[in-house]
C-alpha cells in the first residue's frame, strides 16, 4: 500500500472545499525546527499523490480529520 492509497482510505472522497493535512520531512522529529511541521493541505490530486508516495524515506504525518477553509478562505490546521 502506498502513502496515497492509505490516505485515500483514511479520507475517502474529499468534497470540494475540504482537504486532509500532511507533513513530511527527513529530520529527526525530536530535534528539528518548528517550521518543518507546517504541512500542507492534501486533496488527493494526482500530483499530490505522487509527491507523498515519493516521501517513503521521510517522517510522514497526517491529520485524520477532514478540514475545510475558514470563512475568509484560509486553509489551516490549528492545535
Amino acid at each position: 500500500m502506498t502513502n496515497s492509497d492509505f490516505l485515500a482510505e483514511v479520507y475517502g472522497s474529499l468534497e470540494i472545499g475540504t482537504h486532509g493535512w500532511v507533513c513530511s520531512f527527513r529530520a529527526n522529529p525530536s530535534d528539528t525546527q518548528p517550521s518543518v511541521w507546517t504541512g500542507r493541505a492534501y486533496k488527493g490530486l494526482p500530483a499530490q499523490a505522487t509527491l507523498i508516495d515519493r516521501a517513503g524515506d521521510d517522517n510522514t504525518y497526517f491529520c485524520t480529520s477532514i478540514l475545510g477553509a475558514t470563512e475568509d478562505g484560509e486553509i489551516v490546521r490549528r492545535k
